[in-house]
Protein backbone atom coordinates (compact mmCIF):
# COMPACT_ATOMS: atom_id res chain seq x y z
CA UNK A 1 0.00 0.00 0.00
CA UNK A 2 1.29 3.61 -1.07
CA UNK A 3 1.83 5.44 2.05
CA UNK A 4 1.78 9.22 1.89
CA UNK A 5 3.69 11.23 4.60
CA UNK A 6 2.16 14.81 3.80
CA UNK A 7 -0.75 16.46 5.11
CA UNK A 8 -3.84 16.34 3.05
CA UNK A 9 -4.61 18.38 -0.24
CA UNK A 10 -6.24 21.64 1.56
CA UNK A 11 -9.76 22.49 -0.20
CA UNK A 12 -8.63 26.39 0.53
CA UNK A 13 -5.68 26.13 -2.32
CA UNK A 14 -8.22 26.03 -5.02
CA UNK A 15 -10.90 27.98 -2.99
CA UNK A 16 -8.32 31.14 -2.96
CA UNK A 17 -7.21 30.43 -6.52
CA UNK A 18 -11.38 30.34 -7.15
CA UNK A 19 -12.17 33.55 -5.46
CA UNK A 20 -9.11 35.46 -7.32
CA UNK A 21 -10.34 33.85 -10.67
CA UNK A 22 -13.89 35.32 -10.36
CA UNK A 23 -13.08 38.44 -8.67
CA UNK A 24 -11.60 40.05 -11.89
CA UNK A 25 -13.94 40.53 -14.73
CA UNK A 26 -14.73 37.38 -17.20
CA UNK A 27 -12.48 37.57 -20.22
CA UNK A 28 -13.57 38.22 -23.96
CA UNK A 29 -12.37 34.25 -24.58
CA UNK A 30 -11.98 33.61 -28.54
CA UNK A 31 -13.61 31.00 -29.90
CA UNK A 32 -12.10 28.07 -31.49
CA UNK A 33 -12.97 29.25 -34.81
CA UNK A 34 -11.53 32.26 -34.28
CA UNK A 35 -7.87 32.76 -35.86
CA UNK A 36 -6.00 35.48 -34.19
CA UNK A 37 -2.97 34.15 -34.29
CA UNK A 38 -0.54 36.23 -35.69
CA UNK A 39 0.56 35.26 -39.44
CA UNK A 40 3.74 34.70 -39.63
CA UNK A 41 4.01 31.01 -38.39
CA UNK A 42 6.90 28.95 -38.92
CA UNK A 43 7.33 26.19 -40.94
CA UNK A 44 9.81 23.72 -39.63
CA UNK A 45 10.97 20.45 -41.81
CA UNK A 46 9.29 17.30 -40.54
CA UNK A 47 12.91 15.32 -40.56
CA UNK A 48 15.45 15.57 -37.98
CA UNK A 49 19.11 14.70 -37.31
CA UNK A 50 19.14 11.63 -34.40
CA UNK A 51 21.76 14.07 -33.07
CA UNK A 52 19.41 17.08 -32.83
CA UNK A 53 16.37 15.22 -31.59
CA UNK A 54 19.01 14.06 -28.26
CA UNK A 55 19.55 17.16 -27.53
CA UNK A 56 16.03 18.74 -27.23
CA UNK A 57 15.33 15.72 -25.17
CA UNK A 58 18.29 16.28 -22.70
CA UNK A 59 17.26 20.36 -22.10
CA UNK A 60 13.68 20.30 -22.45
CA UNK A 61 12.50 19.45 -18.56
CA UNK A 62 13.46 20.47 -15.45
CA UNK A 63 14.97 18.30 -12.68
CA UNK A 64 13.59 17.94 -9.31
CA UNK A 65 15.79 19.35 -6.63
CA UNK A 66 15.20 16.61 -4.08
CA UNK A 67 16.55 13.59 -6.19
CA UNK A 68 16.95 15.19 -9.55
CA UNK A 69 15.07 13.60 -11.72
CA UNK A 70 12.32 14.30 -14.24
CA UNK A 71 8.68 14.37 -12.97
CA UNK A 72 6.09 13.25 -14.26
CA UNK A 73 2.28 12.16 -12.94
CA UNK A 74 2.13 9.14 -11.19
CA UNK A 75 -1.33 9.51 -9.87
CA UNK A 76 -4.26 9.84 -12.03
CA UNK A 77 -4.27 13.88 -13.23
CA UNK A 78 -7.60 15.82 -12.01
CA UNK A 79 -7.26 19.08 -14.32
CA UNK A 80 -9.87 21.96 -12.93
CA UNK A 81 -9.91 25.09 -15.45
CA UNK A 82 -12.02 28.29 -14.05
CA UNK A 83 -12.07 32.11 -14.98
CA UNK A 84 -13.85 31.83 -18.38
CA UNK A 85 -17.11 31.39 -19.74
CA UNK A 86 -18.35 27.89 -18.65
CA UNK A 87 -18.19 26.34 -22.06
CA UNK A 88 -14.25 27.52 -22.45
CA UNK A 89 -12.99 26.33 -19.11
CA UNK A 90 -14.85 22.48 -19.95
CA UNK A 91 -12.91 22.94 -23.55
CA UNK A 92 -9.76 23.75 -21.57
CA UNK A 93 -9.43 21.32 -19.30
CA UNK A 94 -11.01 18.54 -21.69
CA UNK A 95 -8.22 19.32 -24.49
CA UNK A 96 -5.79 18.78 -21.47
CA UNK A 97 -7.19 15.15 -20.66
CA UNK A 98 -7.19 14.13 -24.33
CA UNK A 99 -3.58 15.28 -24.76
CA UNK A 100 -3.16 12.93 -21.83
CA UNK A 101 -5.18 10.17 -22.77
CA UNK A 102 -2.69 10.16 -26.24
CA UNK A 103 0.68 10.09 -24.29
CA UNK A 104 -0.36 7.92 -21.44
CA UNK A 105 -0.21 10.06 -18.83
CA UNK A 106 -2.57 8.82 -15.99
CA UNK A 107 -6.35 10.26 -15.62
CA UNK A 108 -8.72 10.01 -12.29
CA UNK A 109 -11.52 7.93 -13.31
CA UNK A 110 -13.06 9.30 -9.91
CA UNK A 111 -15.73 12.18 -10.97
CA UNK A 112 -15.32 13.16 -7.37
CA UNK A 113 -11.59 13.70 -7.77
CA UNK A 114 -9.41 16.20 -5.74
CA UNK A 115 -8.18 18.85 -8.46
CA UNK A 116 -4.34 18.49 -8.65
CA UNK A 117 -4.01 21.04 -11.50
CA UNK A 118 -5.76 24.40 -10.83
CA UNK A 119 -5.66 26.08 -14.21
CA UNK A 120 -6.80 30.25 -13.59
CA UNK A 121 -7.69 32.67 -16.27
CA UNK A 122 -7.63 36.14 -14.59
CA UNK A 123 -6.81 39.66 -14.97
CA UNK A 124 -4.98 39.65 -12.07
CA UNK A 125 -2.00 37.41 -11.68
CA UNK A 126 0.29 38.93 -9.82
CA UNK A 127 -2.54 39.01 -7.10
CA UNK A 128 -3.12 35.55 -7.28
CA UNK A 129 0.13 34.26 -6.55
CA UNK A 130 0.91 36.99 -3.65
CA UNK A 131 -2.17 35.36 -2.35
CA UNK A 132 -0.96 31.70 -2.71
CA UNK A 133 2.48 33.12 -1.28
CA UNK A 134 0.79 34.39 1.63
CA UNK A 135 -1.22 31.15 2.26
CA UNK A 136 0.09 28.49 0.87
CA UNK A 137 3.40 28.91 -0.18
CA UNK A 138 4.47 24.74 -0.49
CA UNK A 139 2.39 25.44 -3.44
CA UNK A 140 4.77 27.79 -5.13
CA UNK A 141 7.40 24.69 -5.71
CA UNK A 142 10.60 23.72 -3.85
CA UNK A 143 12.35 26.94 -2.25
CA UNK A 144 14.98 27.17 0.45
CA UNK A 145 14.78 30.81 1.58
CA UNK A 146 12.31 33.65 1.70
CA UNK A 147 14.16 35.39 -1.23
CA UNK A 148 13.98 31.96 -3.27
CA UNK A 149 10.24 32.30 -2.43
CA UNK A 150 9.30 35.79 -3.43
CA UNK A 151 10.76 34.85 -6.84
CA UNK A 152 8.64 31.99 -7.11
CA UNK A 153 6.10 34.21 -6.81
CA UNK A 154 6.42 36.62 -9.41
CA UNK A 155 4.26 36.72 -12.57
CA UNK A 156 6.96 36.38 -15.36
CA UNK A 157 4.87 35.07 -18.12
CA UNK A 158 1.85 35.44 -19.79
CA UNK A 159 0.67 31.66 -19.05
CA UNK A 160 3.11 30.47 -16.43
CA UNK A 161 2.83 27.42 -14.06
CA UNK A 162 3.59 26.36 -10.55
CA UNK A 163 4.79 22.51 -9.66
CA UNK A 164 4.99 21.06 -6.57
CA UNK A 165 6.53 18.36 -6.75
CA UNK A 166 6.64 14.27 -4.60
CA UNK A 167 9.44 11.39 -3.94
CA UNK A 168 8.20 8.04 -3.78
CA UNK A 169 10.68 5.62 -2.17
CA UNK A 170 10.94 1.93 -3.02
CA UNK A 171 8.81 0.69 -0.85
CA UNK A 172 5.59 3.89 -2.00
CA UNK A 173 6.73 5.94 1.07
CA UNK A 174 5.90 9.41 -0.80
CA UNK A 175 6.82 12.74 0.79
CA UNK A 176 6.24 16.10 -0.67
CA UNK A 177 9.37 17.72 -2.21
CA UNK A 178 8.70 20.87 0.87
CA UNK A 179 11.59 22.85 1.93
CA UNK A 180 12.18 23.76 5.55
CA UNK A 181 11.77 27.36 4.42
CA UNK A 182 8.26 26.17 3.81
CA UNK A 183 7.65 23.33 6.41
CA UNK A 184 9.63 24.35 9.24
CA UNK A 185 10.96 21.18 11.26
CA UNK A 186 10.67 18.77 8.58
CA UNK A 187 14.74 18.15 8.26
CA UNK A 188 16.03 14.84 10.24
CA UNK A 189 18.40 14.46 13.25
CA UNK A 190 21.06 11.78 12.26
CA UNK A 191 23.95 10.05 13.93
CA UNK A 192 27.15 11.18 12.73
CA UNK A 193 31.13 11.03 13.52
CA UNK A 194 32.00 14.33 15.95
CA UNK A 195 34.19 16.84 14.33
CA UNK A 196 35.85 18.78 16.92
CA UNK A 197 37.50 22.20 15.77
CA UNK A 198 37.47 20.55 11.90
CA UNK A 199 39.25 17.11 13.55
CA UNK A 200 37.29 14.11 12.79
CA UNK A 201 37.02 12.68 16.72
CA UNK A 202 37.64 9.21 17.76
CA UNK A 203 35.21 6.63 15.59
CA UNK A 204 33.41 5.37 18.88
CA UNK A 205 32.55 9.21 19.30
CA UNK A 206 28.90 9.67 17.51
CA UNK A 207 27.69 12.93 17.83
CA UNK A 208 23.55 13.72 16.73
CA UNK A 209 23.43 16.39 14.19
CA UNK A 210 20.48 18.92 12.88
CA UNK A 211 20.49 18.53 9.75
CA UNK A 212 17.82 20.79 7.84
CA UNK A 213 17.24 20.01 4.30
CA UNK A 214 17.94 16.03 4.68
CA UNK A 215 15.31 14.12 3.80
CA UNK A 216 15.36 9.82 4.72
CA UNK A 217 14.39 7.63 1.67
CA UNK A 218 14.82 3.92 1.00
CA UNK A 219 16.36 3.05 -1.81
CA UNK A 220 17.88 0.36 -4.06
CA UNK A 221 21.38 1.36 -3.42
CA UNK A 222 22.16 0.90 -7.04
CA UNK A 223 23.46 4.68 -9.05
CA UNK A 224 21.64 3.71 -12.63
CA UNK A 225 18.15 2.53 -10.41
CA UNK A 226 18.05 3.63 -6.97
CA UNK A 227 13.77 2.76 -6.96
CA UNK A 228 13.15 6.31 -6.05
CA UNK A 229 10.49 8.47 -8.19
CA UNK A 230 9.93 12.16 -8.94
CA UNK A 231 6.43 12.84 -9.46
CA UNK A 232 3.71 15.82 -9.67
CA UNK A 233 1.89 16.58 -6.41
CA UNK A 234 0.39 19.66 -7.48
CA UNK A 235 0.48 22.13 -10.62
CA UNK A 236 -0.97 25.76 -10.60
CA UNK A 237 -1.31 27.29 -14.15
CA UNK A 238 -2.07 31.02 -14.49
CA UNK A 239 -2.99 32.65 -17.77
CA UNK A 240 -2.81 36.73 -17.99
CA UNK A 241 -6.26 37.06 -20.07
CA UNK A 242 -5.34 40.70 -21.37
CA UNK A 243 -1.81 39.08 -22.85
CA UNK A 244 -3.02 35.61 -24.18
CA UNK A 245 -7.01 36.85 -25.38
CA UNK A 246 -5.11 37.31 -28.73
CA UNK A 247 -4.72 33.61 -29.03
CA UNK A 248 -6.76 31.04 -30.26
CA UNK A 249 -7.92 28.73 -27.70
CA UNK A 250 -6.49 25.94 -29.15
CA UNK A 251 -3.36 27.06 -28.93
CA UNK A 252 -3.51 28.33 -25.50
CA UNK A 253 -4.88 25.01 -24.46
CA UNK A 254 -2.17 23.01 -26.14
CA UNK A 255 0.66 24.99 -24.22
CA UNK A 256 -0.99 24.82 -20.79
CA UNK A 257 -1.61 21.04 -22.08
CA UNK A 258 2.39 20.81 -22.27
CA UNK A 259 2.80 23.16 -18.93
CA UNK A 260 0.44 20.49 -17.18
CA UNK A 261 2.01 17.00 -18.16
CA UNK A 262 5.76 18.12 -17.79
CA UNK A 263 7.71 20.28 -16.25
CA UNK A 264 9.99 22.58 -19.38
CA UNK A 265 13.45 23.80 -17.87
CA UNK A 266 12.42 27.42 -19.14
CA UNK A 267 9.83 29.22 -20.82
CA UNK A 268 11.77 31.64 -22.70
CA UNK A 269 13.99 29.77 -24.99
CA UNK A 270 13.27 28.86 -28.48
CA UNK A 271 13.33 25.37 -29.01
CA UNK A 272 15.65 23.44 -31.06
CA UNK A 273 12.94 21.88 -32.47
CA UNK A 274 9.50 23.01 -33.44
CA UNK A 275 7.12 22.83 -29.83
CA UNK A 276 3.88 24.51 -28.84
CA UNK A 277 6.72 25.80 -25.86
CA UNK A 278 7.74 28.51 -29.04
CA UNK A 279 4.27 30.17 -28.53
CA UNK A 280 5.18 32.63 -26.32
CA UNK A 281 9.15 32.51 -26.28
CA UNK A 282 10.83 35.47 -26.41
CA UNK A 283 12.66 36.47 -29.94
CA UNK A 284 11.65 32.88 -31.44
CA UNK A 285 11.66 33.67 -35.43
CA UNK A 286 8.51 31.41 -35.22
CA UNK A 287 6.31 29.12 -33.24
CA UNK A 288 3.87 26.50 -33.33
CA UNK A 289 0.67 27.03 -33.57
CA UNK A 290 -0.77 23.78 -31.56
CA UNK A 291 1.29 20.94 -30.15
CA UNK A 292 3.81 19.24 -32.72
CA UNK A 293 4.72 15.75 -33.17
CA UNK A 294 8.40 16.64 -31.51
CA UNK A 295 5.78 17.70 -28.24
CA UNK A 296 4.17 14.66 -28.27
CA UNK A 297 6.69 12.16 -29.36
CA UNK A 298 8.49 13.17 -26.03
CA UNK A 299 5.71 12.93 -23.93
CA UNK A 300 5.13 9.75 -24.95
CA UNK A 301 8.79 9.48 -24.09
CA UNK A 302 8.51 10.87 -20.60
CA UNK A 303 5.57 8.52 -19.58
CA UNK A 304 7.13 5.37 -20.71
CA UNK A 305 10.76 5.46 -19.40
CA UNK A 306 11.53 3.94 -15.94
CA UNK A 307 10.88 6.70 -13.74
CA UNK A 308 13.47 4.65 -11.23
CA UNK A 309 16.43 5.68 -13.49
CA UNK A 310 19.06 7.98 -13.20
CA UNK A 311 18.07 11.27 -15.17
CA UNK A 312 20.97 10.68 -17.79
CA UNK A 313 19.07 7.34 -18.63
CA UNK A 314 15.85 8.94 -18.21
CA UNK A 315 16.32 11.77 -20.81
CA UNK A 316 18.13 9.25 -23.39
CA UNK A 317 15.11 7.04 -23.29
CA UNK A 318 12.95 9.85 -24.29
CA UNK A 319 15.24 10.23 -27.21
CA UNK A 320 14.96 6.69 -28.13
CA UNK A 321 10.81 7.50 -27.88
CA UNK A 322 11.27 10.52 -30.33
CA UNK A 323 13.87 8.74 -32.55
CA UNK A 324 11.51 6.12 -32.83
CA UNK A 325 8.13 8.47 -33.93
CA UNK A 326 10.29 10.92 -35.42
CA UNK A 327 11.36 10.57 -39.11
CA UNK A 328 15.11 11.45 -39.52
CA UNK A 329 17.35 12.67 -42.56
Amino acid sequence: MIQYKAAKRPVMVFALLLSAATASAQPSTPSKQQATLPTENVTVSATKSRQVIRDFASSFAAHTQTIGKIARWESGICPITVGMPPDANKFVTERLKEVAAKVGAPISADKLCKHNIEIVFTKTPQALLDNVKKTQENFLGYHDSPEQRDRLATVTHAIQAWYTTATQDINGVIQVDASTAASPGRGLLMQLPCVMFGIPAPETRICTEYQPYARKYNSSGFRLRDGLKSGFYNIIIVADTPKVGNQQLDAVSDYIAMLALTQPMSLDACPTLSSIMSLFAKDCDGYAGGLTDVDTSYLEGAYKMDPEMNVGVQESQIANQMVQALPQK
